[in-house]
């Protein structure tokens, strides 16, 4: 029995270093997870950080392409507007053009009657022209007679006066021929 009691002794004494290294690992362990859990505390704290950091540069990457949207559709609406507005005024200058076009087709016809019109009261005055040469130049060999006959007049009396009214009747009927230039031109 004491054999037994020894025996038994001998297993209790390797069961307490078995015991106290089996506490020393659990320590150990306990140290291990206690060091695991700051540093995986200290770790997620800095991801939590740099999540932050990086929500935050998001949410201000995101505040200014929000106000750079706004700015360019307030730009495009503006464009838009003006493009409108070049539309509008193109069309006005097109029906500008076409007006101008038409006023212009309308003078050229205008023109050409009026030059037309032009040639021929030119060559009406030219006939005028004509038949007032013919008239001047016989209203001067009248007044060539006339002055001849005045010379000759205390002989030939009578044949002066005939003469006198030749002559006024040749510059009556130059005066007509004028007057009827005038009244027809």
């Amino acid at each position: 029995m004491r054999t037994e009691v020894a025996g038994l002794n001998e297993r209790l004494r390797d069961r307490r270093v078995e015991l106290s290294n089996v506490q020393r690992q659990l320590e150990l362990a306990r140290t291990q997870f206690e060091h695991y859990q700051d540093a995986t505390a200290q770790q997620r704290a800095e991801e939590l950080r740099q999540y932050e950091q990086a929500k935050q540069l998001s949410d201000t990457e995101l505040v200014e392409a929000r106000r750079q949207l706004a700015s360019r559709d307030l730009a495009l609406s503006t464009q838009r507007h003006e493009i409108t507005e070049l539309q509008q005024g193109a069309r006005r200058a097109a029906d500008k053009l076409a007006a101008g076009t038409k006023r212009r087709t309308l003078l050229e016809r205008e023109c050409h009657e009026h030059q037309r019109r032009l040639g021929e009261q030119l060559a009406f005055v030219a006939q005028l022209d004509t038949r007032l040469q013919v008239a001047t130049a016989g209203l001067s060999e009248a007044n060539s007679e006339l002055a001849a006959l005045r010379g000759e007049r205390h002989q030939m009396g009578e044949r002066a006066g005939i003469l006198e009214a030749k002559f006024f009747a040749r510059l009556l009927a130059a005066s007509l021929i004028i007057l009827s230039a005038v009244i027809h031109g």
